[in-house]
């Protein structure tokens, strides 16, 4: 078990609870979620936020809506499903919607900042 330091005032149970609830997830961590669309293929990323929050919110993502991701890569995304996600990120997660589209490509990002507590609760 890790050395635990307690602050004055505080027992163990308390310092032990601090801890948990930083294990589990109860700070907040950045959300980037990046789809890209080109004609007929679309891909999503988590844009280089390897954070808990992201992971979680990538795996309810290809729960929800079956998307049949690959782990550790760019994944590819049904272009038909993405006005289901993109409704399911801003109106239920509460994510920002920002769109960088040209004329050759549609690129879309999300982003926020919450922890994975406050993201289990919403979902």
């Amino acid at each position: 078990m890790k050395y635990l330091k307690t602050y004055e005032g505080e027992s163990i149970f308390t310092t032990m609870k601090r801890m948990y609830k930083k294990e589990v997830g109860t700070y907040e961590e950045p959300i980037y979620i990046h789809i890209t669309i080109f004609d007929k293929a679309g891909f999503i990323k988590n844009e280089w936020m390897d954070t808990k929050v992201n992971k979680y919110l990538m795996n309810t993502l290809d729960d929800k809506f079956n998307l049949n991701f690959i782990k550790g890569s760019v994944n590819q995304l049904d272009v038909n499903k993405f006005d289901e996600i993109k409704d399911f990120l801003t109106n239920e997660v509460g994510l920002q919607f920002m769109d960088f589209s040209n004329k050759k490509r549609k690129e879309y990002c999300f982003k926020g900042k919450m922890s994975v507590n406050d993201l289990k609760n919403k979902i």
